[in-house]
């Protein structure tokens, strides 16, 4: 139970990563930071931005996730 609980504070917290991230760093289109997760340990992370920006019709979104793009990629044509 307390991993699901623990689970939904990551999906809330989503968008208030400055609350529990800090040393960013911005290099080229890579973010880095230090973020602590929900047991109170303290993580090294990046994330490349070309990896999960696009311009939608003139519009800076998220990207969706592409594992179902790749998963029907790597499936078998039948």
């Amino acid at each position: 139970m307390s991993a699901i609980f623990a689970a939904m504070i990551s999906v809330v917290a989503a968008g208030d990563f400055l609350i529990t991230c800090g040393n960013l760093e911005y290099q080229s289109s890579t973010v880095k930071a230090t973020c602590d997760d929900p047991y109170g340990n303290f993580i090294d992370t990046s994330i490349n931005l070309a990896s999960c920006l696009a311009n939608v019709n003139g519009k800076l979104e998220c990207k969706p996730q592409r594992f179902l793009h790749l998963f029907y990629k790597l499936s078998p044509v039948s």
